[in-house]
């Protein structure tokens, strides 16, 4: 697979992510009231934006873009590592079997930021940006 495709699925994936995520959001935050509805919706087009507006900037080779994405995903790797292993512990405390949805979700996206990593750190997409 080339460089710009992979940059085109990880747009792709990242942009599922933030529709699933709100969807799941959506039904856990407590059903279609008129304020959940809204917020979710701004929420999901913030998010689709923002995703979209960072992938083109990839694919155009802003190496600054690249180089934000790679300290925001590392952060963001850093911290969820951090908050899963609180909840864990959380759980283990209290046995609370509501911990199991935010535990969850951090694993997602501790498998969405190793995955960027991962892509931006390839061979590939470092000669394309090279």
């Amino acid at each position: 697979m080339k460089a710009r495709e992979k940059l085109e699925n990880l747009t792709l994936l990242w942009i599922l992510y933030c529709v699933v995520s709100t969807g799941l959001m959506f039904f856990v935050r407590g059903g279609f009231g008129f304020w959940n509805v809204t917020t979710s919706a701004i929420g999901l087009l913030i998010g689709v934006g923002i995703n979209l507006l960072i992938g083109r900037a990839l694919v155009r080779r802003n190496g600054f873009v690249r180089g934000l994405v790679i300290t925001l995903s590392a952060l963001g790797l850093g911290l969820s590592v951090i908050g899963i292993g609180k909840a864990i512990l959380l759980f283990f405390a209290t046995f609370a079997f509501g911990l199991f949805w935010p535990i969850a979700g951090l694993t997602v996206l501790i498998a969405m930021n190793v995955h960027s990593l991962r892509v931006l750190f390839s061979r590939d997409v470092r000669r394309y940006f090279g």
